[in-house]
C-alpha cells in the first residue's frame, strides 16, 4: 500500500501522532502504518476531516483566483491586440496619404498579441512575459518616434501595464503551488 493511501486516513484519525524523521505515524505502534486496505485501530477526526476540507476549499479559491488574474491578463493582452486591429484599418485606410503597409504592420502586431493571448492558457508565464515586454517596446519605440505620444493614453497604457504585470506575477507563482502539492513534506502534520 503507498503512504499516500494510508494518509488519507491516518491524517484524520484520532490515534494519529507526528514525528518529526517520519512524518505522521500511528499513535497506538509509534511507527509508520503497516495497513493494507484499511486499518483496524482507525477512528475518524470529525474536526480533522472538516479542517481538511476547508485547506482544500481555501486552496482552490486562491487557485481559482490566481487562475482569474491569469485569464485578465489575457484579456488584456487580446485587447492590445483589437486596439491595433483598429488603428490599422486606421492607419491603412483612413488617414491623409494613407498607406495600407502601416495597417499591415499594426495587424501583424495584433495578431502577435491575439496568439499570446491564447497560448497563456498553455504558457502563462512565458506568454504574459512576452506580451508584457512587446508592449513595453512598443511603447518606447512610439515615444522614441514622437515623444508627445507619451501623454496619449496615458491612463489606458498604465491600466494595460498594471493588468499584465499583475497577471505575470501571478502566472509565476501557479506552478509552484501546483508543485507543492504534489510534494509530502514530513506528510505536513
Amino acid at each position: 500500500m503507498e503512504r499516500e493511501h494510508q494518509l488519507k486516513f491516518c491524517s484524520v484519525c484520532k490515534n494519529r501522532a507526528y514525528n518529526k524523521t517520519s512524518g505522521i505515524i500511528c499513535g497506538l505502534t509509534k511507527e509508520l502504518p503497516t495497513f493494507e486496505e484499511k486499518c483496524d485501530t482507525y477512528k475518524e477526526d470529525s474536526i480533522a476531516v472538516l479542517r481538511k476540507k476547508i485547506d482544500k476549499a481555501k486552496e482552490k479559491n486562491e487557485e481559482l483566483e490566481q487562475v482569474t488574474v491569469v485569464r485578465r491578463g489575457s484579456y488584456a493582452l487580446y485587447f492590445v491586440g483589437i486596439l491595433f486591429i483598429v488603428s490599422g484599418f486606421y492607419e491603412a485606410f483612413f488617414i491623409k496619404d494613407h498607406q495600407l503597409s502601416f495597417g499591415v504592420i499594426n495587424w501583424v502586431i495584433a495578431a502577435l498579441f491575439i496568439v499570446l493571448g491564447v497560448l497563456v492558457n498553455f504558457f502563462p508565464f512565458v506568454s504574459l512575459l512576452l506580451g508584457t515586454l512587446l508592449y513595453l517596446s512598443l511603447n518606447l519605440i512610439t515615444i522614441s518616434i514622437d515623444t508627445s505620444n507619451i501623454l496619449t493614453g496615458v491612463w489606458l497604457k498604465v491600466i494595460i501595464t498594471a493588468y499584465l504585470f499583475y497577471a505575470l506575477i501571478t502566472s509565476r507563482n501557479l506552478p509552484k503551488r501546483q508543485k507543492n502539492n504534489n510534494n509530502l513534506i514530513l506528510d505536513q502534520a
